[in-house]
């Protein structure tokens, strides 16, 4: 249920490289319809299988965010109700969790177009909902300590 760190949600870790390439690493908290895929150590694997960046230029030049897409176009692109934190690049939604739909995520040498927040959280599009806020949530640990990582989730302020 994530209500408790004893019985947390299991997240997972997708990796992609930026398109400058480097290493990319998403925290992601799986959605009511994320396939969820075990590795041979039980742990959560991501589902997705990463094909480069498939965001539009707008007119201005400039990318369009997952985090400005209504609910609408989310469910024309497959979005399973994963998010991710955004943590890089250009744009207003940094540090929101914003739905994760595979190559229509952020690149930080990407320049988006404006982003209304405010009109994201009322459309349920960026953010957690507010029963999900300050769940629990495990991921497989980067160390390699061979125990998954606790983790808070929390809306940005």
């Amino acid at each position: 249920t994530g209500k408790t760190p004893h019985d947390p949600l299991q997240g997972f870790l997708h990796f992609k490289y930026s398109k400058a390439g480097g290493p990319v690493i998403r925290v992601i908290k799986p959605g009511k319809r994320t396939p969820f895929i075990l590795d041979p150590d039980g742990n959560i694997q991501t589902p997705y299988e990463e094909r480069g960046s498939k965001l539009p230029r707008g007119p201005s030049g400039k990318y369009r965010h997952i985090a400005s897409y209504s609910m609408e176009e989310l469910i024309a692109l497959g979005w399973d109700g994963a998010t991710y934190t955004s943590t890089k690049g250009r744009h207003a939604a940094r540090g929101h969790h914003v739905p994760f739909v595979v190559g229509y995520d952020s690149d930080e040498n990407d320049d988006y177009e404006p982003i209304d927040v405010a009109a994201g959280k009322r459309a349920g599009v960026i953010g957690l909902p507010p029963d999900e806020n300050g769940l629990y949530m495990t991921i497989p640990d980067m160390q390699n300590s061979g125990r998954p990582q606790l983790m808070q989730i929390k809306n940005a302020r």
